[in-house]
């Protein structure tokens, strides 16, 4: 453990110069899967959306409006975020995929410092090196993706709280909410800490803007689908079954994604995975009081249930626990989550969706992110402050209940 212990340091103490490290790092996984997979019979599809996103914005510069004239099935900040890139591509003549991997290194390098000032606030200067392990495995997936966006301002969001800066805290979390529309589980945490009014605006805000979105017919269009993910935890366990018994696969293509035919009940029964973990994380509100290390366990376990039981999990939602994790895992969870971002890189990497063997490694990158959604979920439960039930070395008393605004 020992010689372990410097190299943490050192990535704590100048992590400002390992983010630009990670990120090109991620930049050649990107290149490098690109680059093999012919040899494979596979392909990459790590970097594929930034050209979807130069679609829409060559459509909004063309004059069409987002969600009424267009398909367009992102959320409101992460529209101006495209469109950011494209201004700033057309009028510096730059690619537009390098403008839009620019803008994401930045958000994972301001996700970075927001951990960083919450780790000094709660006594553990090793919390940003915990993120830069967790998020350096997603980066070659990420850096194209627009799931950095929530991630960096819940992080804020968090900081804010911690920091007393309530006003600037909700407005983190309401543009969270308008990037991606998980941040609003941070309500919950809000609530456990007696700030119930908060809790209530960011829920009612985050329906008022679904309600919003869903009467547009451009957004509409964009979430329509039928089926089950293939990268669901049921979804993947249809693909490989299908596989073995030979059966057609019932693959679907539409929404952006791919889906397999399947009756609702398999719906049903993906979705009460997750609502199970995430309900038993929240029996562990009662156990103890509020502090800011069992906040950030419960966000984690909560955005991690979210992901297990959506109907569609998208490889870029691993990356949004990463913030909370790196407060509170220790070394068995940093273990398994870097495993977890490693088979789904590789998996995305190497993409070869309509193979036997590709399903059986998705099946097993899903057993291993439902061990670790149950792993924090049953920390909540029982009332830890951490996870691996192995303190995290503090230098001052954690804040009581209540502290902040």
């Amino acid at each position: 453990m020992r010689s372990r212990e410097p190299l943490i340091e050192w990535v704590a103490r100048f992590w400002y110069l390992v983010i630009p490290v990670a990120v090109a790092l991620g930049i050649f996984i990107d290149w490098a899967a690109e680059s093999l997979g012919p040899t494979f019979g596979t392909m990459s599809v790590l970097s594929d959306d930034p050209w979807t996103y130069l679609e829409r914005w060559e459509e909004i510069r063309s004059g069409d409006t987002p969600y009424t004239d267009m398909t367009f099935e992102h959320l409101p900040l992460t529209l101006l975020m495209l469109v950011l890139a494209g201004v700033v591509a057309d009028f510096f003549d730059i690619r537009y995929v390098t403008v839009f991997t620019s803008i994401t290194a930045v958000l994972a390098f301001g996700t970075a410092y927001a951990v960083y000032r919450i780790g000094l606030n709660l006594g553990d200067r090793r919390a940003v090196a915990r993120l830069i392990i967790l998020m350096t495995p997603l980066l070659p997936l990420v850096l194209f993706r627009t799931d950095l966006v929530p991630v960096m301002f819940a992080a804020f969001a968090m900081l804010a709280w911690i920091s007393g800066r309530g006003s600037q805290g909700t407005a983190s979390a309401m543009a969270g909410i308008l990037a991606k529309g998980w941040p609003v589980l941070l309500a919950v945490s809000e609530w456990w800490r007696g700030r119930r009014v908060r809790a209530v605006v960011l829920s009612v805000f985050c329906l008022g803007l679904a309600v919003f979105l869903m009467l547009l017919p451009g957004f509409q269009s964009g979430r329509a689908f039928s089926g089950i993910h293939q990268e669901t935890v049921l979804g993947s366990l249809m693909l490989f079954w299908r596989h073995v018994t030979g059966a057609d696969l019932g693959i679907i293509y539409e929404a952006g994604a791919i889906y397999l035919k399947a009756s609702s009940w398999e719906l049903v029964a993906n979705l009460a995975i997750g609502a199970v973990l995430g309900l038993w994380a929240l029996t562990g509100m009662r156990r103890s009081n509020f502090n800011w290390r069992g906040a950030h366990v419960l966000a984690s376990a909560l955005t991690l249930s979210l992901v297990v039981g959506s109907p569609l999990l998208s490889p870029q939602f691993l990356v949004w626990p990463v913030a909370f994790l790196a407060l509170v895992a220790g070394r068995r969870v940093l273990i398994l989550s870097t495993a977890v971002s490693g088979l789904t890189i590789f998996l995305i990497g190497f993409w070869a969706n309509e193979a036997a063997w590709w399903s059986a490694l998705l099946v097993v990158r899903n057993v291993m992110l439902v061990a670790l959604a149950f792993v924090v979920a049953r920390s909540v439960a029982m009332g830890h402050r951490h996870l691996d039930w192995a303190p995290i070395e503090e230098s001052r008393p954690l804040e009581p209940a209540g502290v902040g605004d």
